[in-house]
């Protein structure tokens, strides 16, 4: 009974067109800003992820397919932009500490609010856009200041 209820309630409401994108948006919405340093109400990010699991009904697919892969997907496209900007105006030591401050960033959002198995997905993105798209850059930097 209570997985058919879900089962409704997932068909009928939380991937209802109209709920579903703006329920998307906001997520990612929230996120973006906590980005940029604003405070969000981490507990409802939790429960609404939560929710998206456990209407999975013993997988993630829900979460999966209805957040995961847009949450990745943009902040692959945050951490790009960001990157360029930041690369193009400070030190070796200055940028590698953004680094490791970024990523310690999205291992809180994890904890906080994510799906525990998001956490190597977004640190493979965060690496591959800070680190391995600018490596070449990076060794020329830091190689020049040694």
């Amino acid at each position: 009974m209570y997985d058919l209820g879900l089962s409704l309630f997932r068909s009928n409401i939380a991937r209802n067109s109209k709920i579903k994108d703006r329920l998307l948006k906001v997520l990612l919405a929230n996120v973006q800003r906590e980005r940029n340093g604003e405070v969000i109400a981490r507990s409802l990010m939790k429960n609404v992820t939560q929710m998206l699991v456990d209407l999975g009904i013993n997988n993630r697919a829900v979460y999966e397919e209805d957040f995961e892969r847009q949450f990745l997907e943009a902040s692959s496209q945050f951490y790009r932009v960001e990157s360029q900007n930041f690369i193009s105006e400070n030190s070796c030591a200055d940028y590698m500490k953004k680094v490791e401050q970024r990523i310690k960033e999205e291992m809180e959002r994890v904890q906080h609010y994510l799906d525990a198995a998001t956490e190597p997905k977004i640190k493979e993105v965060v690496e591959r856009e800070l680190i391995t798209q600018h490596m070449k850059s990076l060794v020329e930097v830091c190689l020049l200041i040694w």
